[in-house]
Parts: C-alpha cells; sequence; structure tokens
C-alpha cells in the first residue's frame, strides 16, 4: 500500500451505522434499535389472553411482563397465528398452524433471506422492551433475533400509499440490506402500542 493510498483511507468518511435486532414475524422480517431491548428470555407461559385479544401477562425474573402479540397487530386479526403459549397448553403439545410461525436460522446462515415455517419443537423467545410504559413489554418471537449493523443509507421512507393502505401495519420505514434479500420493516414502537 502506498503513502497516498493509505492518506486516502485514513480520511474517507465511514458512513454512520446503528444496531438493531431484527426478527422474522410470520413471513416478513421485523426490526427494532438496539437501545429499545431490555432482553431476550426464554419464553414460558402467557396468562390472561383469549382468542379476542392480542395481550397477555407473563411472569420473568421477579416482574410482570406484559405480552402483545406483535403479529396480530402488524397483520390484523385475520392473519393471527398460535404463537403464545397458554396457561391451558401442555410442554407436550404445542400447536402451530403452519401459515407463520418461522426459523431465521433456516435462512442462508446469518444472512437474511425469506424466512420459512419453522419446526413445532422450537423454543418460543420473549423480546422484552423499554417502553414508556409503567411495566415493561414483550414480543414472542418464534426464534432467537439476530444483531444486524445498518448504515444511515439502508433506510428507505414507506410509500405514503402502503402506509394507508399496505397490510403490513406499525412500521415507518425499509431497511434494505442487500438487493438480492427482501426489506427489514422497522417497527414504530408507539403505533404498535396503540393498535388495537
Amino acid at each position: 500500500m502506498t503513502l497516498l493510498t493509505s492518506r486516502r483511507n485514513t480520511h474517507r468518511q465511514t458512513e454512520a451505522s446503528q444496531l438493531f435486532v431484527v426478527f422474522p414475524i410470520q413471513l416478513e422480517w421485523f426490526a427494532l434499535p438496539i437501545p429499545m431491548v431490555q432482553k431476550v428470555v426464554p419464553l414460558t407461559q402467557i396468562y390472561g389472553t383469549s382468542p379476542e385479544t392480542d395481550m397477555g401477562l407473563t411472569h420473568c425474573q421477579d416482574q410482570e411482563i406484559v405480552v402483545i402479540d406483535a403479529g396480530r397487530r402488524i397483520f390484523g386479526r385475520s392473519h393471527a397465528q398460535k404463537l403464545l403459549p397458554t396457561a391451558n397448553d401442555s410442554n407436550d403439545s404445542k400447536e402451530q398452524d403452519g401459515n407463520g410461525a418461522i426459523d431465521p436460522l433456516h435462512t442462508n446462515g446469518s444472512q437474511l433471506g425469506t424466512p420459512t415455517p419453522a419446526d413445532s419443537t422450537v423454543q418460543p423467545y420473549l423480546l422484552i422492551l423499554q417502553t414508556p410504559l409503567e411495566h415493561p413489554l414483550g414480543i414472542p418471537l418464534s426464534a432467537l433475533p439476530m444483531l444486524r449493523r445498518v448504515s444511515a443509507s439502508a433506510f428507505a421512507p414507506l410509500p405514503p400509499v402502503y402506509a394507508v393502505q399496505g397490510s403490513i401495519r406499525c412500521v415507518n420505514a425499509l431497511i434494505n440490506l442487500e438487493a438480492d434479500r427482501p426489506p427489514i420493516f422497522l417497527i414504530d414502537l408507539d403505533q404498535l402500542l396503540q393498535r388495537r
């Protein structure tokens, strides 16, 4: 390497990037900024839920956590899936309706690909978020989420027509990491908390 090349490299501006937690819900990829995430823990039982509601409670590390079915809020009630283990489920027979639980571990290694249906034996996890609410908020996931560093140039606004009429709600931007990979939807936590 020549001295001139070395100087060029040191003077190049590095593009700002940010860490995101990336996870699949149904057959799409979603992301939240890492500062919003407290931790990820194995999901146990959810209490106080029914087919009519998209909220429940779980007890984790000496605190009650409000759990929301993000898939139901993002895709609507007609796209709901059984992902939450409830107090009435046995550990031996977890149901899966086959239309949505996905396993990010089967997507070309650590690369993001099109999510595929998950094996019903996959351990569910709870993504615990810091929110302006009094209590932490949990989002159930079908598999462990991934960390991705995203540069500022990877963000694109959600087309206005899609934001109003699209089938995916509670999102405010797209993250395009690679041309041959599906986009990642950036969740708008305020919209997700207000969605009913």
